[in-house]
């Protein structure tokens, strides 16, 4: 499947360019904007690191995300709007996931960070070498992480919404594959108010192995930052607790792959395959 960036353009009408760089967004904004991602992107002073940073505009403020894309292979993926290899059911490269799918989850209301733009930077001869998205700043909330760290948060109100959270989102078909504390935002003014981001690894499709999928997704939520915050015993109860209020049976291939998760690392693009193989693949 190929998703030129023409055509996403077209979801995001208002477009402005600073030399190379083109940003295009769903709302009017002033070249300022577009001038203060230029600038951002000219300071980073590690080609290979990622930069995460707010941005403010004249009337809010926007979180602002944005990959080197340095591989070449990389690049003529993205600029030609082609997935990679298909097998494991790999798709687009990252930043380019990214941004599909966070146009799906808010095509599916899905809660997380509403998208608002994106962009890229094109080397002279026409290939993407940055890529960037402009999201919702979600200022009201706190990241998961930061409220297990703090001694005056509860970790059971994070953990049984985030637990809630993910069932929830398997009814839309959305499956997030990066579970961890840290991209589950809440509202401690109204702890209802739980969102998930970070969606570049995620699969929207049915899945013949749900037990297989949630049970992977459930431990790598432990795994990840929560098991230095509760006990494994307390967790496992949060979760028997979870299924029960959805009335969910989960066999032994939920429990087999809950452990398996909880113990040893599932790497990302490995995780891609048990929706869709029902595999776990570890190491």
């Amino acid at each position: 499947m190929i998703r030129k960036l023409s055509a996403l353009a077209k979801e995001f009408p208002f477009t402005c360019s600073v030399e190379r760089l083109t940003l295009h967004t769903s709302f009017r904004h002033s070249q300022a904007l577009t001038q203060n991602i230029h600038e951002t992107i000219s300071k980073r002073s590690n080609p290979n690191q990622r930069i995460k940073t707010t941005l403010s505009t004249d009337s809010n403020a926007l979180f602002f995300k944005s990959s080197a894309i340095n591989s070449w292979k990389s690049k003529v993926r993205l600029t030609l709007g082609i997935q990679r290899a298909k097998r494991n059911g790999a798709g687009y490269d990252w930043p380019l996931e990214e941004l599909l799918n966070t146009i799906d989850a808010s095509k599916l209301n899905i809660p997380s960070a509403s998208i608002l733009g994106f962009g890229y930077i094109r080397h002279k001869l026409g290939w993407i070498t940055e890529f960037f998205l402009l999201t919702e700043q979600l200022n009201l909330h706190i990241d998961g992480k930061d409220w297990l760290a703090s001694k005056e948060k509860d970790p059971k109100e994070l953990i049984s919404r985030a637990l809630a959270l993910l069932l929830r989102l398997h009814k839309s078909n959305f499956i997030h594959l990066d579970p961890w504390a840290a991209n589950f935002m809440i509202n401690p003014h109204d702890l209802d108010d739980i969102r998930i981001v970070d969606l570049e690894n995620c699969v929207l499709t049915p899945t013949r192995y749900f037990q297989e999928t949630l049970g992977m997704q459930f431990g790598i939520l432990y795994r990840r930052s929560v098991c230095d915050h509760v006990t494994e015993e307390y967790f496992d109860e949060l979760v028997r607790h979870a299924i029960s209020l959805h009335n969910i049976r989960c066999d032994d291939r939920f429990w087999r792959s809950y452990m398996t998760s909880k113990r040893e690392k599932i790497a990302r693009k490995s995780r891609r395959r048990t929706p869709l193989t029902g595999m776990i693949i570890s190491g």
